[in-house]
């Protein structure tokens, strides 16, 4: 279906400190006028930005680091099922704040042109429907008709990621996916 749910792949102490870590560093990138140029900052796929929704590159700190160890240490077996010269691409958080109005539906990748690339999104708080979870298109990734816009994905069709602290989901980056109205 091109998603996969984990349930408590991170521990609470792990994730607390992470997201310690995350809120501090976006706080820091945000006042850093210079910042907003690219260099910490990803595209959150060109709508009008409010300034409630930020894709952050992160630093590889002694957080990071412990939470990327635990991670992988979990999900090495399945990533060399899937790809056995795998290699990670990006390291960011995804920050949403109330009044985020969501986002389009879209895919991260081209399902025609790109190598199949996995995202894993972490959560660092419960994320309940009204925080804005992700909403994922189950085996849209492999459908060109849907990419190039012959069908339109239906909500029944679609999964809303809802999520623990702690919990993982793996998605194929070609998947339609959209992340919702933080309210």
């Amino acid at each position: 279906s091109g998603l996969l749910r984990l349930r408590g792949i991170l521990s609470s102490d792990v994730v607390e400190a992470l997201e310690k870590r995350v809120t501090d560093e976006l706080a820091e990138r945000r006042s850093d006028a210079a910042a907003t140029d690219g260099q910490w900052f990803g595209d959150v796929y060109g709508y009008e930005d409010t300034g409630q929704r930020w894709d952050l590159k992160l630093r590889l700190s002694a957080e990071v680091c412990a939470a990327l160890t635990s991670i992988l240490t979990q999900l090495e077996k399945f990533m060399e099922i899937l790809r056995p010269s795998w290699q990670l691409t990006e390291l960011a958080a995804m920050c949403t704040f109330p009044g985020d109005p969501g986002q389009p539906v879209h895919a991260d990748t081209s399902h025609i042109y790109d190598q199949q690339v996995m995202t894993v999104f972490v959560a660092l708080h419960d994320i309940s429907a009204e925080r804005g979870p992700t909403k994922m298109y189950p085996r849209t990734h492999s459908d060109g008709e849907y990419h190039m816009g012959i069908k339109e994905v239906e909500d029944s069709m679609a999964v809303l990621c809802t999520m623990s602290a702690g919990d993982c989901v793996i998605m194929d980056s070609r998947l339609l996916h959209c992340g919702t109205a933080n309210t």
